[in-house]
């Protein structure tokens, strides 16, 4: 056994020196269960190739080198082998990469001698789980169509795609080879195998009729040569008269040509003068003296302007002060308009004040009103203190009535007293009775009982009624003298004879078809013309040597004619055997399989008449056995065995029943004597014990209700007269209270008020006082604001004079209108200062753009003058129209030049002459008339010699085709080599079809017997772990035979059968989990224990099932270690609640 007791992740995929700590050894039948939680992307699949890494070491390739370098990657862990820790590190080196514990070299089988033989790939089949391979676990029960030997062969190897494997090879099979099938691989290749003889059987021929069509195609090839010289050279006369007709019309240009260029002979042959650049250089100059006049103009008037602009620098000085007087300025108009209003809202507050004290205050008109208004925290004091008097008064007031209240109850709890002491109770005999049976205990005792009891005999008798069969019932459970596993023994051997019975019947029949078929071709071989047998050779050469014989011992002319005809008998029939000795060899084959095939034909009928006893034997045993049951009317063997699992789920339920009835006896004699001693007390018919005992507690709990109540009675009024007691206490204390606030509240009044004032006029409301303190704080505010605009007005006044003397203006007794006199000059000499500036800046501006004008103007005289310098003395370039038209013609002589070379070029390449003068001596006293005459001359003769060169085309083709066609291109070769490859391709079909049908029938074979072997236990587990991952919604798995193959059936809670694959996905992946935990299980009972690592598999789990398969994982665990990886924490939660402190849980990045 092997458990992972720590793993340490020091440098493996995006984890540095994590660690996890799996704990010591769980004690026996303790689960060694583990969930390992982290985000997405935190690394549960890497902890679990990191365990990988571990136990079989890094590959060449490694995709977790992604953080760290391959060379630097590092995996610890300590391993309990055999209850032995081992501590490893694995190293990504050349082998050995194993260390131990003191870092010392240690070779892989270290470990691989305690892995069970696994390889890696191995290990992830069978002990690593994650979502893609329980989906293909689900789609391989979809594949396999519930065949129970795949399904559990897959489970138990960790193949989850076994049943499209085994489809494969046998599609890839049936491919190759199919008995009777025309399409497939073998067929196809025998058809063109058929072809290619018949194709070489057809090619012959002798040596003289070849030597004379290959003559025939020589001579048929150098006739076309000879037309197709014939054709090139017209093709080239005609090419020669087309030239010179191109020609002559080109020579009459370039001599036109040369004769205009005659008086440009010294203008220059190449000029770089753009025309587009004159015309630009034009309207440039144009628009530049445009502007240098328009410029010039527009100074003179700005400087004008400039000099008749009037400066004040005195009234500019007083301009930043006049800014700054802006806002004293508003405040003063401010005040101007509303110093009058303020004075008159003024006195009406003092009036208001006063009206406050003689009317609201009682106060004489003589009192000042300052002296009556208090600060915040007098009124505040006042206001406290009137509230809590006037609490303190009402307190006491709710008192009293409360200490009256309490007077009348207490004369009404006495009065019920005596009501309740007054009623009598009886029924001491009934509690002595149900006291002396503890009829609390009896009674949960006898539900507990029932619960137990009812229930099983409902299942006892459902389990009776379910073993009717054919309108037969049975009273009591009846015997088998078969064991169920007996039965199922019998039913296993019927169905396998059965099956090989049928196989048997088959292959005698194919080797009766097989027998019909030799000797039919034995007939028919036999029936072929001239054909000499062996026996028929054997007479004619005994005859031979007979008449040898005698011809020897008489040596006279009759013997030796009879010899001679007797030898030209035997060389005529040894000549046609020799001509048929294929046939001879076919026929001594099938005469030999003919055989073979009549004895294996006798074999085989023994075998079936042995196997049909077998199975007889087997059936006569569960037919009587079922007799000796009691079941009267006949059944099938499958029938017996399912009715024999029913049989003894009877017997259980029947054990299980008499079972709890002792269980439960003295429990229900009990209840009997609880009913005996009840019955009189009740008088009741027939009395039930649930009807009885709930009638005693009902009056039992009547009676201990009335005696509750008239103790509650009592107890009411020894509470009700204490709390009147302190209540009363209370009141007197509130009175004391409420006496000496209203002291101190007239004490406060006379100490912050005048002796004048009636203190009882504030005891309703302390308004006035809060009315007259506002009306003061107005008052101050408008004093302030009044006092404020006043001063205002006169800095504002004394400021406007000192500037007006300053700026030498004359000032009014007008404040204002004076400040807007100053600010107008002022504004009036910014205007001006301003006004220069911005004149002066547009001089500057306008001197440079007359500057930068002028300099363009000069640019461009410069330009044309050095333009003029090209061309020849005589030639008008003083101005810029001049120069451009020179340039103009200039580009159109240089031009001509250009075409008149291009024309030579042209005429030379046509005439392929080296010189013009050669062109011209060739062309003399040639006209267009001529060479048209002499052209349509030439394709007259070129189309003769067209249609002679097609015939001659078409003459050798013919010759080589014929050649061809009897085998001159080597066709037999080429067909016999096809030939050779197609019987090359037919044995490798043939055997691969061997080698795929052999393995697909071994690891059916190979399947059946696992089932056979392992079906009882896994079947059993799988059933187990189903029911429990589907909460009960499967209790049952069944298989049902299918020919050769046997078909699991899940029954659900309602006993409805459904075959593997019409379950739903969820219930499908459940199923192979199942199996999967089984084939665990199995190796764990087989001695292979190793950790079992699940990555996410329950996200197709409702909470519930979720639960269901935690609990699956813990009991691996007590076979094992499960350790599970999930990012989702409600799978945590679940496992906590399920297995409580049996689970441990490891966090990554948690």
């Amino acid at each position: 056994m092997m458990r992972l007791r720590q793993l340490d992740l020091e440098l493996f995929g995006g984890f540095s020196g994590q660690s996890f700590d799996f704990g010591a050894p769980r004690g026996d039948g303790e689960p060694d269960f583990h969930v390992i939680i982290g985000r997405n992307e935190a690394g549960k699949t890497t902890t679990m190739e990191g365990f990988l890494r571990l136990l079989y070491g890094f590959p060449h390739r490694e995709p977790y080198d992604f953080l760290h370098q391959r060379k630097n990657l590092r995996v610890s862990g300590v391993l309990d082998i055999d209850g032995t820790e081992m501590a490893f590190t694995r190293l990504p080196n050349r082998e050995p990469s194993l260390r131990d514990a003191r870092g010392a070299e240690v070779p892989n089988s270290a470990l691989q001698a305690h892995l069970g033989g696994l390889s890696e790939e191995d290990y992830r089949n069978l002990f690593c789980l994650d979502d893609a391979t329980i989906e293909r676990g689900g789609e391989e029960i979809t594949r396999a169509k519930g065949d129970i030997g795949r399904l559990l062969f897959s489970a138990a190897a960790g193949i989850s795609d076994l049943s499209e494997v085994l489809d494969r090879v046998r599609a890839e099979a049936d491919g190759l080879y199919r008995k009777r099938a025309s399409t497939t691989r073998l067929a196809s290749l025998k058809k063109d195998h058929a072809e290619v003889e018949r194709q070489i059987r057809e090619l012959d021929i002798s040596a003289a009729q070849y030597r004379k069509l290959k003559q025939a195609a020589d001579e048929a090839d150098a006739e076309e040569k000879r037309a197709l010289e014939h054709r090139r050279g017209l093709f080239a006369a005609k090419a020669q008269l087309e030239a010179r007709g191109r020609a002559l019309p080109l020579l009459g240009e370039i001599d036109a040509l040369g004769a205009r260029l005659v008086p440009f002979a010294t203008w220059p042959a190449r000029l770089d003068i753009d025309p587009e650049t004159l015309v630009r250089m034009l309207t440039d100059q144009a628009t530049a003296q445009s502007r240098e006049h328009a410029l010039g103009a527009e100074i003179d008037t700005l400087r004008a302007e400039l000099a008749g602009i009037e400066r004040h620098p005195e009234h500019l000085a007083i301009s930043g002060e006049i800014e700054a007087l802006d806002a004293l300025r508003s405040r003063y108009m401010t005040a101007e308009l509303d110093l009058d209003r303020r004075r008159r809202a003024l006195s009406g507050i003092l009036q208001d004040m006063r009206q406050v004290v003689a009317r609201d205050l009682g106060a004489s008109g003589d009192v000042d009103p300052a002296r009556l208004v208090l600060s915040s925290a007098a009124l505040s004091d006042l206001d406290a203190l009137r509230d809590a008097m006037r609490d303190a008064e009402r307190l006491a007031e709710t008192e009293r009535s409360e200490v009256a209240d309490l007077a009348d109850r207490i004369v009404a709890a006495e009065e019920a007293q005596s009501k309740l002491a007054s009623e009598m109770s009886a029924g001491s005999d009934l509690e002595e009775v149900c006291a002396r049976f503890d009829i609390d205990a009896l009674s949960q005792r006898f539900i507990a009982a029932t619960s137990a009891v009812e229930p099983a005999r409902g299942r006892a008798q459902g389990a009776l009624d379910a073993l009717s069969i054919k309108g037969q019932s049975f009273d009591t459970v009846p015997t088998c003298p078969l064991t169920l596993e007996e039965a199922e023994a019998l039913l296993e051997t019927v169905q396998q004879v059965t099956l090989r019975h049928d196989t048997a019947l088959r292959e005698l029949e194919d080797n009766r078809a097989e027998l019909a078929e030799r000797a039919a071709r034995i007939g028919r071989i036999k029936a072929t013309s001239g054909l000499i047998e062996d026996a028929q050779a054997q007479s004619l050469r005994a005859g031979r040597d007979d008449l040898w014989a005698e011809h020897r011992a008489k040596l006279n002319a009759a013997t030796a004619a009879e010899f001679e005809e007797a030898m030209v008998r035997v060389d005529t029939a040894m000549d046609l055997r020799l001509s048929h000795a294929a046939d001879l060899g076919t026929l001594r084959q099938h005469e030999q399989d003919l055989a073979a095939l009549e004895a294996r034909a006798s074999l085989m009928d023994q075998q079936i008449a042995a196997l049909a006893a077998e199975r007889q034997t087997a059936l006569d045993g569960l037919t009587s056995a079922a007799r000796q049951t009691g079941i009267g009317a006949p059944m099938m063997p499958e029938t017996f065995v399912a009715w024999l699992r029913k049989l003894g789920t009877a017997a259980q339920a029947a054990a299980e029943l008499r079972r709890l009835q002792e269980d439960h006896r003295e429990t229900f004699a009990r209840a009997e004597r609880l009913i005996e001693g009840l019955a009189p007390l009740l008088r009741r018919e027939e009395p039930r014990f649930e009807d009885i005992v709930a009638e005693a507690k009902a009056i039992l709990t009547g009676q201990r209700a009335h005696k509750e109540k008239l103790r509650a009675a009592r107890s009411r009024i020894d509470d009700l007269m204490g709390e009147r007691e302190k209540r009363v206490a209370k009141l007197a204390d509130m009175e004391r209270k409420a006496a000496q606030l209203r002291h101190d509240w007239a004490a406060k009044i006379a100490k912050l008020l005048p002796e004048a004032m009636n203190a009882s006029l504030l005891e309703a409301s302390l308004k006035p006082l809060h009315d007259l303190r506002a009306l003061d704080t107005e008052r101050i505010a408008l004093e302030r604001q009044v006092l404020g605009m006043e001063a205002d007005q006169a800095q504002f006044s004394k400021r406007v004079r000192d500037l007006g003397e300053r700026a030498g203006v004359e000032i009014s007794e007008a404040p204002r209108a004076d400040y807007d006199a100053l600010v107008a000059k002022a504004d009036e000499a910014v205007a001006a200062e301003e006004k220069s500036l911005d004149l002066a800046q547009r001089i500057v501006a306008l001197d440079e753009a007359l500057s930068e004008t002028r300099r363009t103007l000069d640019d461009i005289r410069l330009a044309v003058e050095k333009m003029a310098r090209l061309f020849p003395e005589g030639v008008e370039t003083g101005s810029l129209e001049a120069l451009r038209q020179a340039v103009s013609t200039a580009a159109q002589v240089i031009g001509d030049r250009g075409r008149l070379a291009h024309l030579e070029r042209d005429l030379l390449a046509t005439l392929a002459l080296a010189d013009l003068d050669a062109a011209r001596h060739a062309l003399a006293e040639t006209s267009q008339a001529d060479l048209r005459a002499r052209f349509e001359e030439v394709e007259a003769d070129l189309e003769t010699a067209e249609a002679l060169y097609k015939a001659k085309i078409e003459a050798r083709a013919a010759a080589v085709q014929e050649l061809r066609s009897i085998g001159g291109d080597a066709e037999v070769a080429r067909l016999v080599e096809r030939k050779t490859t197609i019987e090359l391709e037919m044995q490798e079909a043939a055997l691969r079809h061997l080698e795929l049908s052999l393995g697909y029938h071994l690891a059916d074979a190979a399947i059946r017997r696992y089932r056979d072997t392992h079906r009882s236990a896994m079947m059993q587990a799988t059933e187990t772990a189903f029911a429990e991952l589907t909460n009960g919604a499967y209790s049952q798995l069944r298989t049902q035979v299918d020919g050769a193959s046997e078909t699991l059936l899940a029954f659900d809670s309602k006993g409805m059968a459904k075959q593997a694959q019409d379950m739903s996905k969820g219930t499908r992946f459940q199923l192979y989990l199942a199996l999967r935990a089984a084939a665990y299980e199995q190796l764990a009972h087989q001695g292979t224990s190793l950790p079992f690592f699940c990555d996410d598999i329950f996200e197709t789990f409702d909470e519930d099932r979720t639960r269901s398969a935690c609990c699956v994982m813990e009991r691996l665990g007590r076979r094992g270690q499960a350790i599970y990886l999930t990012h989702h924490r409600h799978v945590v939660d679940i496992a906590r609640e399920v297995c409580a402190d049996r689970v441990q849980i490891h966090r990554i990045g948690v």
